[in-house]
């Protein structure tokens, strides 16, 4: 009897730990509403709004471009774009609706006309609790803004607190894709990733080099990859194994002794 009580408990105890997994990102579906004046456009003039009034604006005029928005900051490019559900439409004229609540982000921005610069733009945060060695399962659904090649190109950044991100240091990359659909529709992507401490930073940034005719860009054509409802869960532990091992031995232990 005690021996079973033993295994129920220590098997009680994995079960907990293969369904405590939860989502390690702060704001991960762009839902939480920013606290600062976004940098909205009125007929290519910028005018500070709050992100209510923004998104209640409407197709065609429901997106905004913030310095920084809850959980995430930017370590390249003019700012956070953030888009309302219908605010777009595809090439065959459906609308683009986030996949989870009602905004998502693109990774390429606009910017004031007046001061062109880097459109593309990388986005960051730093993931706290995690344990060396152990490795997370990263997903997130990804859509093309266009049909274009290198147009909508997506980075991911995986890398050590002290690293200064950039542009070019990624760990992975994704496109548009005519074979995924992924302009039309919204694609799920996901990565394995081992964390190197107890804090990470996870990023993802926008690449591209297409033109613009509206003005002279650099890296960027304002149009790009876009990204909602990400996900990062512990995949396993060495601890967890363990604990399963020993809670099947215990059990079939204490199968014997009741014979």
């Amino acid at each position: 009897m005690k021996h079973s009580l033993l295994a129920s408990l220590v098997l009680t105890s994995v079960f907990a730990t293969f369904s405590a997994s939860a989502n390690l990102i702060n704001n991960a579906s762009f839902e939480t509403t920013p606290v600062v004046d976004s940098y909205a456009y009125a007929d290519w003039n910028v005018v500070a709004q709050s992100w209510d009034v923004v998104k209640a604006s409407g197709k065609g005029y429901s997106w905004a471009v913030f310095s920084i928005i809850p959980g995430w900051q930017t370590f390249y490019g003019s700012g956070i774009e953030l888009h309302a559900s219908g605010t777009l439409e595809t090439t065959l004229k459906n609308p683009v609706n986030a996949v989870d609540g009602d905004t998502y982000v693109e990774m390429d921005t606009h910017f004031a006309l007046a001061q062109p610069g880097y459109s593309n733009s990388g986005i960051f945060q730093q993931i706290n609790g995690l344990t060396n060695g152990y490795y997370y399962d990263l997903s997130f659904w990804y859509r093309a803004r266009t049909t274009l090649e290198n147009d909508n190109i997506l980075n991911v950044y995986w890398s050590d607190p002290a690293t200064t991100l950039t542009q070019s240091n990624y760990i992975n990359r994704y496109d548009y894709s005519s074979a995924q659909n992924n302009h039309e529709n919204w694609v799920q992507y996901t990565m394995r990733l081992k964390a190197t401490g107890s804090s990470m930073l996870l990023g993802f940034g926008g690449d591209g080099n297409a033109s613009w005719a509206k003005a002279e860009t650099i890296n960027g054509s304002g149009k790009g990859a876009a990204i909602d409802a990400l996900n990062l869960e512990v995949v396993s532990a060495p601890a967890t194994a363990f604990l399963f091992s020993l809670g099947l031995a215990a059990l079939v232990f204490g199968r014997r002794q009741q014979r």
